[in-house]
């Protein structure tokens, strides 16, 4: 719901962005010049709105609701040019408002409480109206107070669209019959049981009114198309009373009372009876309030926004919620509707040159001469045009909100379809359904019951979204292995047995509603298997009954013969320690909890190899004929190359080399571990690069370029190895070429599996 309301321009987030508006000179003349322009944008929207609120009443109190909706346009411009930030910020009643307003009279109307022998109660229900709209003022102070400036955005669309289409269908259920010129209660029924009582010239008048405000809507974002709606139905209206009979024209509004401009409500309100309404309407007023309060709030925002970006001023979304809340307390004490931050009033005044409270200020006095000296010339407004205006107004809601619904589902369909992440046909399906029942509820049932019914499908919708499986990925250690670089025996049988190490990569929030069907997808991959890792890189909380199901999920994969480790997950942080202590260390075990996906994959494999006896545990180094370097040499050849090799004890925790020292040779283990290790910058901790174990080369990337190292080589096991330096291996292309054509292919052959390994493990990690 993100509709430029106070225009009827369309949306805040349209495709064709704002452009910024050709500085005005600015001073007195411009200030003055500003407010009169923003006066004759902010005209025709005060009259619509405000008849549109009070009209459930009937054609005899839409008075109340123009006189309300100009002394809104007045408080709202005097009290952001006084208070706001900027001064020429002007602030008046909106289209979503005033159906909230307009729901919350129809409601009060239909309710028994206020149906007297003389008639409805109308003192009351204006009375409560303007709490409503008091209320709402004083929940935004608490909301500037509380810095929600920026959260109120975040309102669940659905429900605010449906909200908006269930009034904007409210609001053309009730224009309908001043539009075919029938009585303000006269039945629905009538359009088709007594066609006699359809005035035609009112629909003749009605039609162009409608049709002049949709089109300049749709091709000029300059003129207001309100007021062109105005000035084609009354022109229309005044050419053919000349020439047809006044009896099919239908009704105009009544003269301004000079009685009730000012009257107050303060006092009315101050004398409610509680005792007998409480129970009636409380529940109505306070909701109405709310929704005033968040709707008011959120078009404010977004208003400012839009005013930003074309006149370059910064607003302060928390002051600005101030200012409103200021603005509607003075409105409702007057006896005005509910004000937000307008668009077009704004740029429109600032194009004409306003600067400065002068604007504002200016606005508000001609509309306040307009509301005293003018009030008789409300008399020759049609009720057909008010009606064309409010429908296409209601049509002009509806538009808004299915585009910019479109735009929102295909930035979400775009964005996360195409990677898997969701069904978009099932998202659009179930907002639809929400927007269907919260719209359907608004409009013939009432605004209570649309936002209960709203908030549970809305929170319902949520948990079942948020309850499909959290398992983002399945794979195993086939397709992507441990950083520890095995060779020989070790290497082929990770190669064909890597399927019995099940890798499942977790994403999301672990609670009651995903808990389950992660512990039944879980259990089905692992079975057949002898090992799993869940990774919880992407989990972001676990809550107690999904700590729960993960330790029941350790106890029977334990007792199925299958071990459980867990990666991304430290005993020494929040979530190791949450998940100890809510008993998962009860079913896996400690020494299974690592720190990344690549050491709980190391220790997988290393089980694995264990377990199957492949794992060899000799404390004596292997010769160096059966190292990947040199096993295609012979005995001779292996003979003529020992005697260019360095070999080298080297204790647990030395280093073979560290970062910058020059590249001058490469490496062959015999004989314990070694692992290249890098200092990632501004983090204390080493990140592993690789692990080399007996059979295997390292170093030789340096010697190739001939650069300095770029990284560190840590001693992680007792280690023996050989050094072979560049310029022996100069010497041995000279003198015995076949030997280094040999360690050269097998050295390309190394590289090339590396290479297609750590491609392999890429793929697999996105």
């Amino acid at each position: 719901m993100q509709e430029q309301e106070s225009s009827g321009q369309g949306s805040v987030t349209n495709t064709i962005p704002v452009p910024p508006i050709a500085p005005a000179r600015s001073g007195i003349r411009g200030d003055l010049m500003g407010g009169f322009a923003a006066a004759l944008v902010t005209l025709p929207q005060a009259l619509g709105k405000g008849a549109l609120v009070f009209l459930p009443l009937g054609v005899a109190y839409v008075h109340i609701g123009i006189i309300a909706g100009l002394y809104a346009a007045i408080a709202g411009g005097l009290v952001a040019a006084l208070v706001g930030r900027p001064r020429y910020q002007i602030s008046g009643p909106l289209t979503s408002t005033a159906v909230i307003c307009a729901a919350l009279v129809a409601t009060l109307a239909a309710n028994p409480l206020f149906s007297t022998a003389a008639g409805l109660d109308v003192v009351t229900i204006t009375t409560l109206v303007f709490l409503a709209v008091f209320l709402g003022g004083a929940l935004q102070i608490v909301f500037a107070w509380l810095r929600l400036g920026r959260a109120l955005k975040f309102i669940p669309q659905p429900v605010l669209a449906g909200f908006m289409y269930g009034v904007a269908l409210q609001i053309i259920i009730q224009q309908v019959r001043p539009l075919f010129g029938l009585a303000p209660d006269a039945p629905l029924t009538d359009l088709f049981s007594h066609v006699d009582r359809i005035k035609p010239w009112a629909v003749v008048v009605g039609g162009v009114t409608i049709i002049t405000a949709l089109t300049v809507r749709r091709i000029s974002n300059r003129f207001p198309a309100p007021m062109a709606a105005l000035i084609a139905g009354g022109v229309t209206f005044a050419l053919l009373r000349g020439h047809t009979d006044s009896a099919g024209m239908g009704e105009v509004l009544r003269a301004l009372p000079t009685d009730a401009l000012l009257n107050s409500p303060l006092p009315a309100m101050l004398q409610l009876e509680w005792s007998r309404l409480w129970l009636g309407v409380a529940a109505d007023v306070g909701v109405t309030a709310l929704l005033l309060a968040l709707v008011g709030s959120v078009m404010t925002l977004l208003s400012a926004a839009v005013v930003d970006a074309s006149t370059g001023s910064n607003q302060d979304g928390d002051r600005a919620l101030l200012t409103q809340g200021v603005s509607n307390i003075c409105s409702a004490t007057l006896g005005g509707l509910f004000t937000s931050g307008t668009t077009m009033e704004v740029l429109a005044n600032h194009q004409a040159g306003g600067r400065s409270a002068l604007s504002g200020a200016t606005l508000s006095l001609l509309l306040l001469g307009l509301l005293f000296a003018g009030g008789a010339l409300v008399a020759y407004i049609p009720l057909a045009v008010l009606a064309g205006i409010m429908i296409a107004i209601a049509v002009g809601v509806m538009d808004n909100l299915s585009r910019d619904m479109m735009q929102k589902v295909q930035k979400v369909q775009n964005v996360q379809s195409a990677r898997g992440k969701i069904d978009i046909d099932k998202v659009r399906a179930a907002n639809f359904c929400i927007i269907v029942l919260v719209g359907a509820t608004t409009a013939f049932v009432n605004i209570v019951a649309a936002v209960v019914i709203g908030v549970l499908a809305a929170t319902i919708l949520l948990v079942v979204r948020m309850s499909t499986s959290i398992v983002f990925r399945l794979s195993d250690s086939t397709s992507r292995s441990s950083l520890k670089i095995r060779g020989g025996e070790q290497a082929t049988f990770l190669r064909e047995h890597g399927g019995q190490i099940g890798i499942v990569e977790l994403s999301g929030y672990v609670f009651f509603g995903t808990a389950d069907r992660m512990r039944a997808d879980i259990e089905a991959f692992a079975r057949g298997r002898k090992a799993v890792i869940l990774d919880f890189r992407r989990v972001y909380e676990v809550e107690a009954s999904g700590a729960r199901v993960l330790q029941l999920m350790g106890k029977t994969l334990a007792d199925d013969g299958v071990a459980v480790a867990l990666s991304h997950v430290r005993l020494d942080e929040p979530l190791g320690r949450y998940l100890h202590d809510t008993g998962a260390a009860r079913s896996i075990a400690a020494e299974c909890w690592f720190t990344d996906l690549d050491r709980a994959l190391e220790w997988a494999e290393d089980w694995l190899l264990n377990s199957n006896g492949k794992l060899d545990g000799a404390s004596e180094e292997i010769p160096l004929g059966h190292t990947e370097l040199l096993d295609t040499l012979n005995a001779d050849e292996l003979a003529t190359l020992q005697t260019m090799l360095r070999r080298e004890a080297l204790g647990q925790g030395n280093l073979v080399f560290k970062e910058g020292d020059p590249g001058d040779r490469l490496f062959i283990i015999t004989l314990g571990e070694v692992s290249i290790k890098l200092r990632l910058p501004g983090s204390v901790h080493l990140q592993r690069l690789a692990t080399f174990g007996p059979g295997m080369a390292f170093g030789e990337m340096a010697l190739i370029e001939g650069k300095p190292r770029s990284a560190d080589a840590h001693v992680m096991q007792d280690a023996i190895v050989y050094s072979l330096e560049a310029t022996s291996l100069d010497k041995l292309r000279r003198e015995h070429p076949a030997i280094a054509f040999k360690i050269t292919g097998n050295l390309t052959r190394q590289l090339a599996a590396r290479l297609r390994t750590t491609s392999e493990q890429l793929r697999n990690s996105y």
